[in-house]
């Protein structure tokens, strides 16, 4: 069933055996999970249908550092959340993502790629995708397309496939609607987090807008509020715990991480035709549609493979082509970059980087004194970028123009290293990860492989808040993939407690 929570009497009592706070790609994909598993679930979405309602100034804050993070625009409070606004680009975290990595300080996952895999197939139903295979060779064979003639061992071709892009709010809504052991509330704001004497969540508090105010308890809770939203409402619950639930060791909204995009960071001049499957064109695809569906699009970018980065102690990168910009070009275009055009069908291309960055102990969420309209302190987003990422884009660069070079594919003009890629030239790609990570240990991180927040029985966080280091790729596939993973966990551990049901007064 699908409800608006105005609709409630003040001071409203809800319960279910598990209650699931935000419906985004997480959220939803759990609750579908929790279908038909005996167990009553209750989904809280904070705006309504409405992708842009009133809900959307909640999400006003302080941003600090990178210039570009938008805290209000990469949001969506609405039900399906950002999968409203997702241009649908789905790569899974390779496996040298999961471990640790000795030049990438608090890398190495708690669980592994193989762990993950099962549930990445899973989730590229979910999201209306092919087979989960990424293989370059085989995903552009399928295209009827070509990849560049690089070594490699050298540099690769990374495969991504897209989604429609599924809006999950359109998608799933006439599921969830008809679903009898599904409650759906929309306009409710989670405002409080509230602990039991006992190692668990007692209860939380919801609140709408328009001044209802009312109580959700149940046997399991899941924050599912993306990267921001999750750590501000943990750190909002301080009246127990003065740093917030789940913040003994200080972890609760630091290692914020984005997806740095460095634009125009290099140009090309490429003297072979360029294969169309990395001209951002979205090349249809024969594999793993049923027939008479629509087939997966597919590109390409490339990379440095992770033997290379091994040898270099680089974060890793993909590196698009786009044709050149002239809004970025400026003047190198007509230029430096100008002077390498020869041939009358020499190409122009420029090298965006899509970048990993290392996980940052100072850049955080953290919440300060002004308060949203519904008393909730507004959140404050410090993003930082180390000198070591952007190092990396050089030395990068340098071994992309080096098979440019050597296989006669053109030449490279890569700009003054002593800007050092200013921090002006970056932008997220509201990618909001690391702010609830994953790890072996209470000391090391906010929640363990299965999601559940250490020292609190019945809390777990679900979404990019949870990821330990986040790769390169767009993270709503593997986003999905912890998802479904997370809702066959509850199945397997929630036991069935109570009928989903309302009780007014408290």
């Amino acid at each position: 069933m699908l409800r608006d929570a105005h609709t409630l009497e003040d001071g409203a009592l809800l319960q279910a055996d598990v209650c699931v706070v935000g419906a985004g790609a997480a959220g939803i994909t759990i609750a579908r999970g929790l279908r038909g598993a005996g167990l009553t679930v209750l989904l809280l979405e904070s705006g309504s249908l409405e992708h842009h309602g009133p809900a959307q100034t909640l999400s006003e804050g302080e941003a600090y550092g990178v210039h570009s993070l938008s805290l209000v625009g990469c949001r969506m409070r609405s039900f399906g959340g950002t999968t409203g606004h997702w241009a649908g680009r789905c790569r899974p975290l390779d496996p040298e993502d999961f471990e640790a990595r000795p030049w990438i300080p608090e890398s190495g996952w708690p669980i592994s790629r193989p762990t993950l895999d099962p549930y990445y197939a899973r989730a590229q139903e979910t999201l209306e995708l092919g087979a989960f295979d990424y293989d370059a060779g085989t995903l552009a064979n399928a295209a009827g397309a070509s990849l560049l003639p690089f070594d490699p061992a050298r540099l690769e071709s990374l495969a991504y496939q897209f989604s429609p892009p599924t809006r999950f709010g359109n998608k799933f809504r006439a599921e969830l609607e008809a679903a009898a052991d599904v409650e759906v509330y929309l306009n409710a704001n989670l405002t409080e987090v509230v602990l039991g004497d006992r190692g668990a969540v007692s209860e939380i508090r919801v609140a709408t807008l328009g001044g209802t105010r009312f109580t959700a308890r149940a046997d399991a809770y899941v924050l599912a509020m993306g990267g921001i939203e999750n750590p501000r409402l943990l750190l909002a619950s301080n009246k127990q715990e003065a740093a917030g639930v789940g913040n003994r060791h200080g972890h609760v909204g630091r290692w914020f991480m984005e997806h740095p995009q460095q634009r125009a960071a290099a140009f090309a001049v490429v003297r072979r035709n360029l294969p169309r499957l990395y001209r951002l064109s979205r090349n249809p695809s024969r594999a793993g549609r049923h027939p008479g569906e629509i087939p997966v699009e597919v590109d390409a970018a490339l990379g440095l493979p992770a033997a290379v980065r091994a040898h270099e102690g680089m974060v890793g990168m993909a590196a698009f082509l786009p044709r050149a910009d002239t809004e970025f070009a400026g003047e190198a275009l007509a230029g430096e970059v100008g002077a390498l055009v020869t041939r009358g069908d020499d190409e122009v291309f420029q090298i965006d980087l899509k970048m990993e960055q290392r996980p940052n102990p100072a850049s955080r969420v953290t919440i300060g004194d002004d308060l949203d309209p519904l008393g909730v302190p507004r959140v404050r987003v410090d993003w930082e970028v180390l000198d070591s990422d952007r190092r990396d884009i050089a030395r990068t660069l340098r071994l992309i123009a080096a098979e440019f070079g050597s296989t006669g594919m053109g030449r490279m003009w890569i700009g003054s290293e002593a800007a050092e890629y200013p921090l002006d030239r970056v932008w997220g790609q509201c990618h909001h990860m690391g702010t609830t990570r994953m790890s072996d240990t209470p000391a090391d991180g906010v929640v363990d492989a299965d999601c559940r927040v250490h020292g609190i029985a019945n809390l777990y966080m679900a979404g990019g808040s949870v990821f330990r280091t986040g790769g390169y790729a767009n993270p709503t596939l593997t986003i999905v993939a912890l998802a479904h993973r997370l809702a066959e966990h509850l199945a397997a551990t929630v036991r069935p407690a109570v009928d989903i049901g309302l009780e007014v007064g408290g």
